[in-house]
C-alpha cells in the first residue's frame, strides 16, 4: 500500500503545472514535470476544446447537481467560449467555489445557451453577432449579462430588418403591378383592388382594425350603390389618411386619389342631380341636422360647392318631397322608392328645424317685448322721481 503511494506521489510529481489561460484555474498533465506555463502563455484548458455535444452532455449532468463547483465553472465558460465571440485577453478571476460564481453561473448559464441557440437557427451568411474582449479591468465577467442582452437585440433587429425586406419586396411587386397597369391604358377601374393592395402596403398605417374596411371601400369605389350606402365621413377619413401616410407625387399615389374622388362623387350624386348631392345616406340623416349635411357636403365634393349652395339643395329636395311617408309597392322600382325616401327624410327633417326656428322667433320676439316693457317702466319710474328730488335737494 505504502509502495502505490508513493508511486502516486511521484507521478503527480512528474506533472507539468499549468494555469488555464481562461479559467485561471490550475491543472496539471503528465510528463515534462518541470514544465510550468503561466496563463499569459495562452494555454487553456482541455474542456476549451471540447465538442458541442460533450458540452450538452455536462449542462444535463450540471442540471442533475452531478458537478462539482470547479466543473460548472469550467463548462460555463467553455460554452461562453464556444460561441466564439469572445477574446479571452486575461484569464477570469472567479474564484469557482464562491456563492457568488455559484449563483452568477446558475442565473446566467440558461440564458447563454438560449441565445447561442438563436443564433445558431439563423443561417443568413450577412448575420454576423457582435465580439467582446475580456481583459483585466472586466475578467470578473460582471458584463456578461448586458453581452447577452445587446446578443439577443441584435437577433431581433436581424429579424426586423429581415421582415422590413421582405416588406420593400412585396411592395414593389404590387409597385411593379399596378404601373403595368397604369400604362397598359385599361379603365383605371378594372383595377381599383390592385390600388387598394398598393395603399395598404404603401402605408403601412392603416388604423388596426380598419385595414380590410379601408381596402374594401377603395375597392368599390366606382360602385355606386355601394358608396351611397358608405357615410361620407369613412370615405373623407380615408382620403385623409392616405394623404398622411403615403408619399406623394407618383403615379401610384396620384391613381389612389383619382379613385377615392370617384368614390365622393358617385357617394354625393347618387340618386342623379344637384339637387340630391347631399353626401349622406338615409341612416345618416337621422342623427345629423340639415346645417351640418349642408356643410360637410360642400366640403367632402370635388365640384367645389359652396354651402349657400349646398343648403339650396337640400331646400329644393325637400320641396319636391312626398307628403305622406312612401311605400315601396307604390313606386315603379327600387330606384325611385329610395329617391322618394330620401326626400321625404330631408323634408321631414327640415320641417322640424323650421318650427325649431319659429319657436326660437317668437321666444325672441316675448324677450324683446319683456325687455322693452322694462325698459319704458324704468324711464317712466326715472321721470317721476325727478321732481322729488329735486324738492328734495332745495329743503335741504
Amino acid at each position: 500500500m505504502r509502495a502505490v503511494i508513493q508511486t502516486t506521489l511521484k507521478e503527480m510529481n512528474t506533472m507539468a503545472k499549468i494555469t488555464c489561460a481562461i479559467s485561471g484555474l490550475r491543472f496539471n498533465t503528465n510528463f515534462m514535470d518541470s514544465l510550468s506555463l503561466p496563463s499569459n502563455e495562452g494555454y487553456p484548458h482541455p474542456v476549451f476544446a471540447a465538442p458541442s455535444s460533450y458540452l450538452d452532455k455536462m449542462y444535463t449532468h450540471h442540471c442533475r447537481g452531478n458537478l462539482t463547483a470547479t466543473d460548472s465553472y469550467l463548462l460555463f465558460l467553455a460554452i461562453l467560449h464556444s460561441t466564439g465571440k469572445v477574446e479571452w485577453k486575461s484569464p477570469v478571476s472567479l474564484d469557482p467555489n464562491c456563492p457568488r460564481t455559484v449563483s452568477f453561473i446558475e442565473n446566467n448559464l440558461g440564458q447563454l445557451l438560449a441565445v447561442i441557440e438563436k443564433t445558431k437557427a439563423i443561417l443568413h451568411p450577412s448575420f454576423e453577432q457582435p465580439n467582446y474582449v475580456v481583459g483585466v479591468d472586466n475578467s470578473s465577467l460582471g458584463q456578461l449579462p448586458a453581452y447577452i442582452k445587446a446578443w439577443n437585440t441584435n437577433i431581433a433587429n436581424f429579424y426586423r430588418g429581415s421582415a422590413s425586406i421582405r416588406e420593400q419586396e412585396e411592395i414593389q411587386k404590387v409597385e411593379n403591378r399596378l404601373t403595368w397597369l397604369l400604362l397598359s391604358g385599361d379603365p383605371i377601374e378594372k383595377f381599383s383592388h390592385v390600388i387598394a393592395n398598393w395603399a395598404e402596403k404603401a402605408s403601412g398605417e392603416f388604423p388596426a382594425g380598419k385595414e380590410e374596411l379601408y381596402k374594401q371601400v377603395i375597392r368599390t369605389c366606382f360602385n355606386s350603390t355601394k358608396m351611397f350606402s358608405t357615410p361620407l365621413p369613412l370615405l373623407k377619413e380615408i382620403k385623409e389618411c392616405c394623404e398622411a401616410t403615403i408619399e406623394v407625387g407618383s403615379i401610384h399615389f396620384h391613381a389612389l386619389m383619382q379613385v377615392l374622388k370617384e368614390g365622393i362623387g358617385r357617394h354625393c350624386d347618387y340618386l342623379g342631380g344637384s339637387s340630391l348631392a347631399l353626401g349622406y345616406t338615409l341612416e345618416s340623416l337621422s342623427s345629423s341636422n340639415l346645417e351640418t349635411i349642408a356643410d360637410d357636403h360642400a366640403e367632402g365634393t370635388t365640384s367645389g360647392k359652396s354651402r349657400q349652395q349646398a343648403r339650396a339643395d337640400l331646400a329644393s329636395l325637400a320641396s319636391n318631397a312626398p307628403a305622406v311617408q312612401p311605400v315601396a309597392g307604390d313606386y315603379a322600382t327600387p330606384f325611385l322608392f329610395l329617391k322618394a325616401k330620401l326626400a321625404y327624410r330631408v323634408a321631414k327633417e327640415a320641417h322640424k328645424q323650421s318650427a325649431k326656428e319659429e319657436n326660437r322667433l317668437v321666444v325672441e320676439e316675448a324677450i324683446k317685448a319683456v325687455k322693452a316693457e322694462i325698459s319704458s317702466d324704468s324711464s317712466a319710474s326715472s321721470d317721476r322721481s325727478a321732481p322729488i328730488a329735486h324738492i328734495r335737494g332745495k329743503a335741504l
